[in-house]
């Protein structure tokens, strides 16, 4: 039994001793409501059916919506972010991002947790997640507790074990009828650079703005780049963080003697000259046997102190369902280097306070402005070539000395590390805002005309 207090019997327009279908989550039952005796909105259960909804120990106010036509009395909703490590071992922006969110989640009446794949319970539909008891902003303040499934899936996957990954794979690919029910953002991954490219090159409206790149597959495909272009940058088709990316140019433009520049993890630079076809062939043949390799025509990226630049722009959902970019923050590299980020011996800057270093406040702002507006024709374009939804991406700018924006590649999973030089807060209250309103808008929550916050009387 659950029980609504009047005014929250009235907003809802349920009467007591109504049979509803209550949902939270992956769970459901039937139940009957009673009125409670409190003026103000305020709710409880008996135990039998926090047992069966797996809300014992919710000690939160939560959020009831109401869909008439449906009979159906919604709690929440549950969203879960979905982690290949647990929360306590993330690093503390990150633990803090999620400490924002659980802390606006609860205030809006929304259960949040992280889970790992390995807490899930696929016969049960139940989950044993990472729950935030407010208090100090500390690790220990995240408890294990059961909970059903959730409507929301926030994949944050990166890195994972070989023990989890059997897991994962099991709540991915073996068990549809959860992924039907579940909402996932985002619902496909982007890995395959090239592939992703192919995508992109089929809407000419963004063409412009991608450099020339093809699947690396013998010496002549990288020296018909290398004379139109004269340095091309070599990336595995499948990775990420600028791992195993090399960057090839032509010795004093002659043909046949080669500049092969790369970074050890750190920032060292390694350069081998290689002369003559056969040993840039035996070369090539080395990498391309391990993995797939595209190579792509490199950009004379604008520097900074002798640091090649490039941007990260940041994008998600909002509560309406539009993209908006959130970010855009600058990546250095190492001085005189050939990728940016922290790996390589770089660093991180606010995009805009960057720009300003180098150009002028108007041209500055037609930089920045252009990151956005491309950034925001790309989404919009995997979307379309696709045929699904994303709610968040994360796209890899460079900005020639020129000030042509190009495209360098697509992030499915940006990272969240905010530059030293922003306001961390701000940042996190602007992402959980559209985090928590596109959770909201992929489950039509804001159709529902009656949302009732209550009291929790667990």
């Amino acid at each position: 039994m659950l029980r609504l207090s009047s005014s929250m019997l009235d907003k809802l327009n349920i009467t007591a001793g109504k049979e509803v279908v209550l949902s939270a989550g992956s769970r459901k039952t039937v139940i009957t409501i009673a009125e409670h005796s409190a003026e103000n909105n305020c709710f409880s259960a008996d135990s039998l059916m926090l047992g069966q909804m797996c809300l014992r120990g919710v000690n939160q106010p939560l959020t009831f919506y109401f869909d008439q036509k449906k009979n159906k009395l919604k709690i929440g909703p549950l969203v879960g972010v979905l982690s290949g490590i647990p929360v306590m071992f993330q690093k503390s922006e990150v633990i803090s991002l999620y400490q924002a969110i659980a802390t606006a989640a609860r205030n809006s009446g929304m259960l949040f947790y992280v889970f790992t794949p390995d807490l899930i319970d696929f016969e049960k539909k139940t989950v044993n997640g990472f729950y935030y008891r407010p208090g100090t902003r500390t690790n220990r303040n995240w408890v294990l507790q059961e909970f059903p499934l959730p409507d929301v899936i926030y994949n944050q996957v990166g890195y994972i074990s070989k023990e989890l990954l059997p897991v994962y794979r099991k709540l991915l690919e073996e068990h549809p009828q959860d992924r039907s029910a579940i909402k996932w953002i985002n619902p496909v991954a982007l890995y395959d650079k090239m592939l992703t490219y192919d995508v992109l090159c089929k809407e000419q409206l963004v063409k412009y703005f991608l450099p020339e790149a093809r699947q690396l597959t013998s010496v002549s495909d990288l020296k018909n780049l290398l004379h139109k272009h004269g340095a091309v940058h070599l990336k595995p088709s499948v990775s990420s963080l600028g791992w195993g990316v090399y960057k090839v140019s032509l010795q004093n433009n002659t043909d046949d003697c080669f500049i092969i520049e790369s970074h050890q993890y750190g920032g060292e630079k390694n350069a081998e000259v290689i002369r003559g076809n056969d040993a840039l062939a035996a070369k090539l043949k080395t990498l391309i046997s391990r993995q797939a390799y595209l190579a792509q025509q490199s950009i004379d990226l604008i520097r900074f102190e002798n640091r090649p630049v490039d941007f990260r722009a940041h994008l998600f959902k909002d509560a309406l369902g539009c993209w908006d970019c959130l970010a855009i923050k600058a990546r250095l590299g190492p001085v005189d280097g050939v990728v940016t980020g922290l790996s390589w011996g770089g660093s991180r800057l606010e995009g805009e306070k960057l720009l300003k270093k180098l150009f002028s406040p108007n041209e500055t702002e037609h930089i920045i402005r252009e990151i956005e507006t491309v950034t925001l024709k790309l989404a919009r374009t995997l979307e379309h070539q696709q045929g699904v939804e994303f709610g968040e991406l994360g796209f890899d700018m460079g900005v020639a000395n020129n000030k042509k924006v190009w495209l360098i590649e697509v992030n499915p999973k940006p990272n969240w590390n905010v530059p030293p030089d922003a306001d961390a807060a701000a940042a996190e209250i602007i992402f959980t805002e559209h985090f928590l309103g596109y959770c909201r808008y992929l489950l039509k929550m804001n159709e529902l005309s009656v949302i009732v916050a209550g009291n929790n009387g667990f």
